[in-house]
């Protein structure tokens, strides 16, 4: 078998695997959004983070935590724990106001503040163009996470707030 045709076989498979862990972070979400409603935000994500690094151990094995303790990159890897936690956490917490489908949709502001970081942080140049899409995708997230304007603000910073360390 040619490298070309190895290629082929393995490209409905990654769609099986992209479309099994959409499934599951929908399933995931959905879950969280139950349980925050009678347990602590932190608990949740606590579990959440506890049954992600069994995962990882049972995949990676005794390895795994050699390749971590050893690991050159320690700070990086902290910080990204620590972002992926607070996206995590506001995100959850939103849910505990918002409907899953509002606090998604205010989710999805994350590729525009991607945007607005790689000007401040960065320093990238964004051409004119590029802003007024950033407007108009903005705008019509606010319009979709509630066209009549009524919203319960504390869940929406919450949900923004996850955006922004998402992004």
């Amino acid at each position: 078998m040619n490298h070309e045709t190895e290629k082929k076989n393995t490209i409905p498979r990654g769609l099986y695997f992209m479309i099994l862990a959409y499934a599951i972070y929908s399933v995931q979400d959905a879950i969280a959004k139950l349980l925050v409603q009678t347990f602590s935000v932190w608990q949740v994500v606590f579990f959440k983070g506890m049954i992600i690094a069994m995962g990882a151990f049972l995949i990676g094995g005794p390895k795994s935590i050699v390749l971590i303790i050893s690991s050159q990159n320690k700070i990086p890897l902290l910080y990204r724990g620590v972002i992926n936690f607070l996206a995590t956490f506001f995100f959850f917490l939103s849910t505990r106001s918002l409907g899953l489908a509002e606090a998604t949709t205010i989710l999805f502001v994350a590729p525009i503040l991607v945007v607005l970081l790689s000007v401040l942080i960065l320093r990238e140049r964004v051409t004119a163009l590029r802003w007024v899409t950033v407007a108009a995708g903005l705008l019509g997230a606010v319009i979709a996470v509630n066209p009549t304007g009524e919203i319960h603000l504390p869940g929406a910073i919450s949900a923004l707030a996850s955006a922004f360390f998402w992004a």
